[in-house]
């Protein structure tokens, strides 16, 4: 790497071992020391009330990437908690982040109204496959837990009866 073609030969190397020029040099797609993107929500929970009187109400959660990863990396989404099938809706459970990027990926949850007289409910999501890329699922921040706060009134109407007239 001396003489008259050291600049135009290091060119060449670093093209070929870093070809989108990221300034990250990989090698046999390896991440740098070893360290792997990792891949997490950016927090670990939400509270949203129950949707609308007209249908219902989205709620964003966001995954991260911490850096670049080698290859696009799919991230499925489990979906576990006390939540009723009826009570939301997902899109999606499945994000993509593109090659090369870090920009935060979302999911939408839409919180659906009912007039069910009920306790507050949970949604859990859980990171539970991280593929096609170097990336990995984090070590923190793997779930996060929408809590659904019930606003249908548990406060039962009450009649009374003053007087009766019997009409014979």
């Amino acid at each position: 790497w001396t003489g008259n073609n050291a600049t135009d030969n290091r060119r060449r190397l670093d093209a070929w071992l870093d070809p989108g020029n990221t300034g990250v040099t990989f090698v046999d797609g390896q991440s740098p020391c070893g360290i792997a993107p990792r891949v997490s929500f950016a927090t670990a929970s939400a509270t949203v009330v129950e949707g609308t009187s007209c249908g219902s109400t989205d709620i964003t959660v966001a995954l991260e990437i911490s850096r670049a990863a080698v290859g696009n990396t799919t991230v499925q989404v489990s979906v576990g908690g006390n939540a009723q099938a009826d009570d939301y809706t997902m899109s999606s459970n499945t994000v993509t982040f593109a090659s090369g990027t870090t920009t935060t990926q979302n999911l939408t949850v839409s919180i659906m109204e009912d007039n069910d007289i009920e306790s507050d409910e949970n949604i859990e999501l859980t990171i539970s496959l991280v593929s096609g890329s170097d990336a990995v699922a984090a070590n923190t921040l793997q779930t996060h837990t929408i809590t659904i706060t019930n606003d249908d009134d548990n406060d039962v109407p009450s009649v009374f009866v003053d007087e009766i007239t019997l009409n014979a």
